[in-house]
């Protein structure tokens, strides 16, 4: 079976306590970023834009893994409907920079999907303000609303 060479840096519900946790927890992460865009989806979900530009996106670092398992985690995340494909990223880890594999997509594909870009790169700290808006450093408001409202209007 064939391995990743590379750590590997998880975002979104990958990272440890997120519901998808699950599918990495066979090895123990360690805190990582990396420079892109967060993008919330309709479905609720996340997705990443890798880019040198862009935000500190939090996340974890994970050893190598082998690629069955690189594979159920493209599989949970839905990498073809999000156009996710496999690349090589800088990652900060302690003060230290590592090269790691991680997940990203491209603008336009998100945009086909009616996803939002994020202005912060944590994820978890997104899901607890719209939990609890009063929680300092996070936006007051809920998670952004897509398309018009359902059941229709009362005259």
């Amino acid at each position: 079976m064939k391995a990743c060479l590379h750590p590997v840096f998880a975002w979104g519900d990958l990272v440890n306590g997120g519901p998808l946790a699950w599918t990495l927890s066979a090895s123990t992460p360690r805190p990582g970023r990396i420079r892109g865009t967060l993008w919330h989806l309709p479905s609720g979900g996340v997705a990443v834009v890798a880019d040198d530009a862009g935000t500190w996106i939090r996340g974890d670092v994970h050893p190598p893994l082998d690629d069955r398992l690189l594979r159920l985690v493209e599989s949970v995340l839905g990498a073809d409907m999000l156009g996710l494909e496999r690349i090589i990223v800088p990652v900060l880890i302690d003060g230290h920079t590592v090269r790691a594999m991680t997940w990203t997509t491209n603008v336009a594909a998100l945009r086909r999907l009616h996803a939002v870009p994020l202005a912060m790169g944590d994820w978890a700290g997104f899901h607890g303000a719209v939990a609890d808006p009063m929680k300092k450093g996070y936006p007051s408001h809920p998670a952004p609303t897509l398309g018009a409202p359902r059941g229709g209007h009362r005259s």
